[in-house]
């Protein structure tokens, strides 16, 4: 080894004894291979570095931590708002179950529901009283009096027909009320006398009691008040027919008994 490392001495010794126009060009090359060789190895370095930098970019995604350990939460809808009502007056009692007085059987009759086809009471009533009959007929009382006058009639004979039908329809409502002890039934019409003066008067009636009231059938009662315009008038308890309205049936049927 020593010898081989003093050969190597004497060589270079050597050499640099040459003269510069030998030894010159050896040393360019010899300088030039040397930078070569270090230029290479140090692109080999960056080309590894950007290797390696590329597969973590490549293969690696940025995460958002905040995003990984809190789960996303979808928006919600923002619910409707609901409109709350505002408070309604108190409603009126029906009618059944509800107090008697003159307010109450108006409003009654005035929202009826007419089933007779010539029934005319909606809207033509033109008084209601409470009569307090206590002690005279406890079994009656209260007594409503309906005062109603019908919109169009043909004749004499027509107005009964309507007079009967608008008495049956009310008072089948007015009995509705466990309160009413009786119901009269008052038709009004325009009547001329001899000289020429109208007046309004009353020209039929039909009182029924709670105790007939509760004999009846009402829908079978309409039935037979249709093919016989004097039926509720022969089973009330008290009844009026005007003398002119009378005098105009051809045939009086039951109201003879």
């Amino acid at each position: 080894m020593r010898d081989m490392l003093h050969q190597m001495w004497l060589g270079l010794k050597n050499f640099w004894g040459l003269r510069w126009l030998i030894k010159g060009p050896i040393l360019a090359v010899l300088a030039l291979f040397l930078v070569a060789i270090v230029a290479g190895v140090a692109g080999g370095g960056e080309k590894k570095e950007e290797k390696e930098a590329g597969a973590v970019v490549g293969n690696t995604t940025p995460v958002d931590r905040t995003t990984a350990l809190v789960p996303a939460t979808e928006a919600l809808p923002t619910p409707e708002e609901t409109a709350i009502p505002a408070p309604s007056a108190t409603p009126e009692p029906m009618w059944a179950t509800g107090p008697v007085n003159e307010q109450t059987v108006s409003a009654a009759l005035n929202d009826i529901e007419e089933k007779m086809i010539r029934s005319d009471i909606k809207g033509n009533v033109k008084y209601v009283r409470i009569m307090d009959i206590t002690g005279l007929n406890d079994a009656e009382s209260p007594r409503l009096v309906i005062g109603f006058k019908p919109g169009t009639v043909l004749s004499e004979t027509d107005f009964l027909t309507v007079a009967g039908a608008s008495s049956v329809d009310a008072a089948a409502l007015l009995f509705e009320n466990p309160g009413v002890g009786s119901v009269l039934i008052e038709g009004l019409a325009d009547m001329t006398d001899a000289y020429g003066n109208t007046t309004e008067e009353i020209v039929t009636r039909v009182w029924l009691s709670r105790a007939t009231a509760q004999k009846i059938n009402w829908d079978g009662l309409r039935d037979l008040q249709l093919q016989d315009n004097k039926h509720v008038f022969c089973i009330a308890d008290d009844r009026f027919i005007d003398p002119t309205i009378y005098a105009k049936l051809k045939d009086k049927g039951c109201l003879v008994r």
